[in-house]
């Protein structure tokens, strides 16, 4: 049986955040739509956890008190308060919201702690609610235990999660870049692999500074997928490849150029030599930072956010994630979770606003 917090009990019709809905609910509204109940939540954890690492203990123990309360509701209603059961609330969307709010500001703990009360309870996580906790906790500095959440998570892991997997082995050490490569066959074993993957990798593989690795990720595109290296994007992200991996040799000898060792190694044709050297002429000084120019800090709640699964108030900045730097099919597998999770709220008579 769920039972409200005792270490200390909320006056959620008195909150500044929460006040307007509770009273709302109190005067006797009797259809619901989950989401109203997730902007309180948002709210919360975006007071209480920071991009700077900082966190506000208040607000964060707010948003999970809030969220044991919708289980109350939804489960047994609010005696106390004349509330009666709200069988069509759905608090599982409350625990991802924090879960993603989380990762969104780095919060590994916090994200940790929400995953945890999915399983407490009853809940099944869905693809994208794991994708969030591997998400951040790769960016902890943990891609170890983020890979592990992946092998043990009872969701098949979908584009989203592989692209997340492979962007993270460029932001951290703790594996060997050849990593990408087993994600690469993992997601071709999965039925959910696209060629924008191998683009991923190279990326990562510049990130990284690591010549042979790419060297093999080029390998793998001429072997599973030739018709990548007649794309334009292709000659651009190589080109921006070797823009970073030459500059760690910071040398003009062309023998020790990455072009150079490719073509000799038969990875790349003399043909694609010279389209990959006008576009390095072209990039020019946009990889000089270090740093490709495309969107490689791609968060999963970013996405989610720009797709509608997630409520982000009016004053918050979210950047343009899903823009022409993420792939066709991540935009894809977005799009089809929220019209399923759409599709499971009309079905399940809960209310729907569009």
């Amino acid at each position: 049986m769920v039972t409200m917090t005792t270490a200390k009990q909320w006056n959620w019709e008195d909150d500044d955040v929460a006040g307007p809905l509770v009273q709302k609910l109190l005067g006797g509204a009797e259809t619901w739509e989950t989401r109203a109940f997730l902007r309180p939540i948002f709210r919360w954890m975006k007071l209480g956890v920071h991009k700077d690492g900082n966190r506000d203990a208040e607000p964060i123990e707010k948003a999970f008190a809030f969220v044991e309360w919708l289980v109350l509701l939804a489960t047994q209603g609010d005696a106390a308060r004349g509330i009666p059961v709200l069988p069509l609330l759905q608090p599982s969307y409350a625990l991802n919201t924090i879960v993603t709010a989380s990762q969104r500001a780095g919060s590994a703990i916090d994200a940790q702690r929400a995953f945890n009360l999915l399983g407490h309870y009853g809940y099944e996580p869905d693809v994208f609610t794991y994708t969030a906790l591997i998400d951040v906790t790769a960016r902890n500095g943990d891609l170890p235990a983020a890979i592990e959440e992946m092998r043990l998570s009872s969701s098949k892991p979908n584009i989203v999660t592989y692209t997340t997997l492979v962007r993270a082995v460029g932001m951290s050490d703790a594996v060997e870049t050849t990593q990408c490569l087993e994600f690469l066959a993992h997601a071709r074993h999965d039925g959910v692999f696209d060629d924008a993957l191998f683009l991923e990798a190279l990326e990562t593989c510049a990130r990284r500074r690591d010549r042979s690795v790419a060297a093999r990720v080029l390998q793998e595109i001429a072997t599973h997928s030739p018709k990548l290296r007649s794309n334009e994007r292709f000659y651009h992200v190589v080109a921006q490849v070797v823009q970073l991996l030459d500059d760690v040799e910071d040398t003009d000898d062309d023998t020790k150029s990455v072009l150079a060792q490719w073509s000799a190694c038969g990875v790349l044709t003399l043909e694609e030599q010279g389209r990959i050297a006008n576009s390095k002429v072209e990039v020019g000084t946009s990889a000089s930072d270090g740093m490709l120019p495309l969107s490689l800090s791609l968060s999963v709640i970013e996405w989610c956010v720009n797709a509608g699964l997630l409520y982000v108030d009016a004053g918050s900045k979210t950047l343009g994630c899903l823009g022409h730097q993420t792939s066709e099919s991540v935009r894809k597998a977005v799009v089809h979770h929220d019209i399923t999770r759409l599709i499971s709220r009309i079905q399940q008579g809960s209310v729907v606003n569009v």
